[in-house]
């Protein structure tokens, strides 16, 4: 990793780059170990204006936890869409989520997918998977799988693109954006397939109130890229926020980096978004924040 300058903040667009120098061998690795699964999937965009009316994605910020949101979610008749994380305790709450996302490359994944309740509800579950993912999650998730391929560069600018290489290479599969987690690109799929509705669970991008920087899981990687300067590891890529749930609550340069790229996607569409996770860093113009009890009562959320 480049070492940065002093005073220098983490961009949204340093830390793509980073991502994909520190990713790079496992992404390809994996694509080369799924490419016959992909070649012979479905492509993600075949499910575009196949839905309508309120969604909930389901992410698995702390906020969830912390505001026992899954169990709210028992009784409610909706459209669901589930980041991997949270699929075995929604299907423990009897809560079928329509579509579940995986877009990390970390074999940890597969975990998530490892259960009977998973294999018994194999027929109403489609996956959404990043070509990228690790092939074991390939292996385990038994549910009928759409594909998309993670953009690297722009490909409609870049000569040599290596997103329009691997978008060939799957047999053409669309290429998008994968918004930084499985919770951001989530709410870019629901937009993509029709719904105006979005509400959003558990998509805090923050690490809650009751923990501090050096607790966090990227506290010793800005260390190292900080030479050991705790004063401006704090000062520059960790934040407190004052969010409009009264709470404050910590992020970093990496969650940052997700909330202003999905801010953005949120800012381009005509979609409504309601953020129910207390604990958020993502608010701002075009983003309600509502307490998920007000927001299950105000909405009909019915399919």
């Amino acid at each position: 990793m480049q070492k940065s300058s002093n005073l220098q903040k983490l961009t949204p667009e340093y830390l793509s780059k980073y991502t994909y120098w520190d990713k790079e061998k496992a992404w390809f690795n994996n694509l080369a170990e799924n490419l016959g699964a992909i070649r012979s999937g479905h492509d993600v965009m075949e499910l575009k204006g196949t839905c309508g009316g309120p969604v909930i994605i389901v992410g698995a910020g702390p906020s969830v936890e912390k505001f026992n949101h899954l169990d709210m979610l028992k009784d409610v008749k909706c459209h669901v869409i589930a980041t991997d994380r949270q699929l075995i305790p929604l299907l423990e709450r009897n809560v079928i989520p329509e579509y579940v996302i995986s877009v990390d490359a970390d074999p940890v994944v597969a975990k998530f997918y490892d259960s009977a309740l998973v294999r018994e509800h194999a027929d109403k579950i489609k996956a959404i998977f990043a070509t990228q993912i690790h092939n074991s999650v390939v292996k385990m998730c038994p549910f009928e799988r759409y594909w998309f391929v993670t953009l690297i560069d722009d490909p409609f600018k870049t000569e040599k693109s290596i997103s329009r290489a691997i978008h060939w290479m799957t047999d053409g599969k669309s290429m998008s954006e994968a918004f930084g987690n499985a919770g951001a690109f989530g709410w870019a799929f629901a937009d993509a397939v029709g719904h105006k509705m979005i509400i959003l669970v558990g998509i805090d991008f923050s690490y809650g109130p009751d923990i501090q920087p050096m607790q966090t899981m990227f506290w010793n990687g800005f260390m190292k890229k900080r030479d050991g300067d705790t004063k401006e590891v704090l000062k520059l890529d960790y934040r407190w926020d004052l969010n409009p749930y009264g709470h404050k609550v910590l992020t970093d340069a990496i969650f940052d980096s997700y909330r202003q790229v999905m801010h953005k996607g949120i800012m381009s569409t005509d979609s409504k978004t309601v953020n129910c996770s207390p604990y958020t860093v993502l608010h701002g113009p075009k983003i309600q924040t509502l307490p998920l009890g007000e927001a299950l009562k105000k909405f009909t959320l019915q399919i």
